[in-house]
């Protein structure tokens, strides 16, 4: 099973609480990530802290469309227990750390059951099945201690961050697990917030690479093949992910090559369309949408001059059967039934299904017949060619 680890389909957790609002402000860019990586992945892990993405993802993608995903384990939740933030004590030093509430009666700190049911709270009415949501919701989640993962990840942090521009080394501190970073009060706490600015703020490039290598752990722990990032920090994730776990990143280029082969960007036009976007992700589980991704999975660190090349030839392959020995068979037999006194309607009926049976299950399932569909599909949404079928 090929796995994501999609950070960039979390509503990266706020402590203001508008995480879900802007989570639907950019709406457009979550559709158009979540067409790309269901078109390239079999299994989307999202981490996140309370429940508000899944409540978002009803919102954007429509609830049945949502459950389809769930009951169909294309899509699991990474439950992380607490938020995170970079803490300083009574001296200079500081360190990231997780914070819980100790009422345990927030979404981000509570059991899973109960972090689902205050979620979904934000989109009371627009849930026909809210008892299978929870259901599904809370099966479909692997728990982990966000402190677990900031334990395992602060020093690579730290790391990082001395790598960049903004590092002086007053900022590093004799106990390797803390850092002097200026610019928070004694006793203070800094998350990540709207405002976030990773290019001037020291403090703020710390927490990006915080969550970067906590979704890189999350990547290596549940064994993804791919990360995206919800990181202020992308870029760097490319450095990272072949290091961290054991597989090659993704060449951002080959991003282009449904749009070489005549697929444009399909989100658009499934944007506020849960019916068409049911179809599409039917489309995304059928048998040639499966040898689509491993065909493209295996190829994806060709250049894209080389992948379309691959590409090319794949579209010259013909299966046996198709050639011309494998025709000539096919006529023979299907010819052959009237030595058994079956007649000519027999004899039809046998070319009528080697003609439109036979030819679609010997043909092959591939990247080809999978681009032709996609294409097929785009064009009917998008009003420029006949109907899919």
């Amino acid at each position: 099973m090929h796995r994501l680890l999609a950070g960039s389909l979390s509503a990266t957790f706020n402590i203001d609480g508008q995480h879900f609002e802007r989570y639907i402000e950019r709406k457009g860019s979550v559709v158009q990530s979540l067409c790309d990586q269901l078109l390239l992945h079999d299994q989307i892990l999202i981490p996140t802290q309370d429940y508000l993405t899944a409540a978002g993802l009803i919102r954007i993608l429509g609830e049945q469309n949502v459950l389809a995903l769930l009951e169909e384990e294309r899509l699991r939740f990474v439950r992380l227990r607490g938020f995170f933030g970079y803490a300083r004590g009574t001296g200079d030093d500081g360190r990231l750390i997780t914070m819980h509430d100790p009422s345990r009666m927030k979404a981000f700190s509570c059991p899973i059951d109960q972090s689902v049911e205050l979620s979904l709270r934000v989109i009371e009415g627009e849930c026909k099945e809210r008892h299978r949501l929870m259901r599904l919701l809370t099966t479909s989640s692997d728990e982990l201690e966000l402190q677990t993962a900031v334990d395992a990840t602060h020093k690579d942090a730290y790391a990082d961050l001395s790598q960049t521009m903004l590092w002086k080394e007053e900022y590093r501190f004799p106990n390797p697990d803390l850092l002097a970073l200026p610019g928070v009060e004694k006793m203070g706490v800094r998350v990540i917030g709207p405002g976030i600015d990773v290019s001037h703020n020291v403090v703020d490039a710390c927490l990006a690479l915080g969550l970067m290598n906590i979704e890189l752990y999350l990547a290596k722990q549940f064994d993804c093949a791919n990360s995206s990032t919800g990181s202020p920090i992308g870029d760097c994730i490319t450095l990272k992910l072949p290091r961290l776990t054991g597989h090659r990143a993704t060449n951002p280029e080959l991003w282009n090559f449904l749009e070489v082969t005549g697929v444009p960007d399909i989100s658009g036009p499934l944007l506020g369309n849960p019916v068409e976007m049911a179809k599409f992700l039917k489309l995304t589980r059928s048998r040639d949408a499966l040898a689509f991704r491993q065909w493209f999975n295996k190829n994806a660190q060709l250049s894209e001059k080389e992948l379309l090349k691959a590409y090319i030839d794949v579209l010259h392959q013909t299966t046996w059967v198709q050639s011309s020995r494998g025709r000539v068979l096919r006529m023979i037999i299907s010819l052959g039934l009237g030595a058994f006194g079956l007649g000519w309607i027999v004899d039809a009926a046998a070319s009528t299904v080697d003609n439109f049976v036979v030819d679609k299950f010997v043909r092959g399932r591939g990247a080809k017949f999978f681009i032709e569909n996609l294409r097929k599909f785009y064009g009917r949404i998008a009003g420029d060619l006949t109907p899919y079928d």
